[in-house]
């Protein structure tokens, strides 16, 4: 039965070689090779853009900095779970959440809710944060959940803004 090379490599003592090819753009072969036999193992050549690291320096996997996607909504009326949501669609690191009012809210209760949505069954549903802005006089809020989603979860945020506030919510997510 034939092994794929992590199997293989289970078994081996494997060295792993960078070599520049002298070329402009500069690439690389990267390889990894049997260190009893010298049989290479596997190789690819590698274009390498931006930042080179400095010998010895060892990173395996994701090495750029993840981007952050901003959904901004505004408004002076009702927040609302069917339009104030984010659904990115592929699995994400929800990082922040903002909101900015014109003034304090100052009639009644008014509780600003934002849930994770569970793409799975709402049993999983998870209320990710509650807060009343007239009790707490909110006029700026940032919170910074760092919660991991699944490409099927929606975050939603709802509140009745009865005192009709100029609002500014964003959403900040990065695709991991």
């Amino acid at each position: 039965m034939p092994l794929t090379i992590g199997d293989h490599l289970k078994d081996t003592n494997p060295r792993v070689g960078l070599v520049d090819n002298g070329d402009t753009p500069t690439t690389y072969r990267i390889t990894v090779e049997d260190v009893n036999s010298d049989e290479v193992l596997a190789a690819v050549e590698a274009l390498v853009v931006g930042t080179i690291l400095a010998a010895g320096t060892a990173v395996i996997g994701r090495t750029l900095p993840l981007e952050t996607v901003e959904t901004p909504f505004t408004g002076a009326g009702n927040v609302v779970v069917g339009t104030h949501n984010i659904a990115p669609g592929a699995a994400f690191q929800l990082t922040e959440i903002e909101l900015h009012l014109s003034a304090a809210p100052t009639t009644g209760a008014q509780n600003l809710v934002v849930t994770l949505d569970d793409g799975v069954a709402a049993a999983y549903d998870l209320v990710i944060l509650t807060i009343d802005l007239v009790a707490n006089a909110v006029v700026d809020l940032v919170i910074s959940p760092d919660k991991a989603c699944k490409a099927t979860d929606v975050i939603t945020a709802a509140w009745t803004n009865t005192d009709g506030r100029t609002f500014g919510l964003k959403f900040k997510h990065q695709l991991i």
